[in-house]
């Protein structure tokens, strides 16, 4: 049969239920849920009035307070507020009565106020800021806080040196540089693009995501530092290697030699605020001709 209870006593008999033995919700209890339990207990007192206490105030301003705020727009909370409450100009408060149907939304957000009163305070993370620019990419030095493994993929959650967090999904190495997959507490440089500053709905800090990440460094952690993975020598190359000792020494000194031309190379070419164009073509078409010299010899090695 209907019934209307004042909401504010409904609060209190919710309150005692929950915190004496714990939230039921009906998908799990049935008819031993925490709504319907006290339901029956509101029916069976009667009271003349709504009852009034500091701990009754108390719970209906934080129940207030989470209906209006900006994590209040999934259905769920639409429909608590359509239900339970009524828009004001101060925003959403709490109606005076209640049907007894409706008790199991109250319920709820009873139950909220409760586990948020369990839970440790959160910490003030008003001062962090958002990584990078958005849109611009750059080189990142962050550290991984975590991997959150889902059914087919996995979200990083890195932080940077000044706690600002990020997060992004998948990432490239660069060669060479990685022999095993990104740990946590691992602190690497990377090259990515800031895609997107958004606000956590969760603990309202304000977060990074990234795409086309590639790491480019991995220091490692503090327990597990990553060392460079050092150079063969020609002794070591020799060791897997088919070729003679003396191949593999004409093949490294080659070597070494085209790595001192290249480095002369480059520093003609990026010296253009003081060479003119037709001494900058002359001295690529003379970087031709050693190239050319040089391909020639190394055809001659072995």
């Amino acid at each position: 049969m209907k019934k209307e209870f004042y909401l504010s006593t409904a609060v209190h008999k919710l309150d005692e239920s929950i915190k004496s033995g714990g939230y039921k919700p009906k998908s799990k209890f049935g008819d031993k849920c925490t709504s319907l339990v006290v339901e029956q207990e509101l029916r069976e007192c009667e009271a003349p009035g709504a009852i009034r206490n500091d701990r009754i105030n108390e719970v209906t301003k934080k129940i207030e307070k989470e209906l209006n705020s900006s994590n209040s727009d999934s259905e769920f909370f639409i429909n608590c507020r359509d239900v339970t409450s009524k828009k004001t100009v101060a925003g959403w408060r709490l109606k005076e009565k209640i049907w007894n149907y409706q008790l199991g939304f109250l319920a709820s957000l009873v139950n909220n106020v409760i586990k948020e009163e369990k839970s440790p305070p959160k910490e003030n993370l008003s001062h962090l800021g958002y990584i990078g620019t958005q849109g611009k990419r750059g080189k990142l030095f962050v550290k991984l806080a975590d991997k959150i493994q889902k059914d087919d993929y996995i979200i990083f959650k890195v932080v940077d040196p000044k706690g600002n967090k990020g997060y992004f999904y998948n990432y490239k190495t660069k060669p060479g540089i990685m022999e095993s997959p990104l740990e946590v507490n691992d602190c690497f440089l990377m090259d990515a693009t800031p895609a997107r500053h958004e606000m956590s709905r969760y603990d309202s800090c304000k977060v990074t995501y990234f795409n086309r990440i590639v790491i480019l460094e991995n220091k490692g952690s503090n327990n597990s530092p990553k060392k460079p993975k050092p150079k063969k020598t020609w002794q070591e190359i020799l060791a897997e290697s088919d070729s003679s000792p003396d191949e593999i020494e004409a093949e490294e000194k080659f070597r070494n030699k085209m790595k001192e031309k290249n480095k002369e190379i480059a520093e003609a070419i990026t010296d253009t605020d003081y060479t003119s164009g037709l001494e900058q073509n002359y001295i690529k078409s003379k970087q031709s001709e050693q190239m050319a010299k040089y391909i020639d010899e190394s055809s001659k090695i072995g």
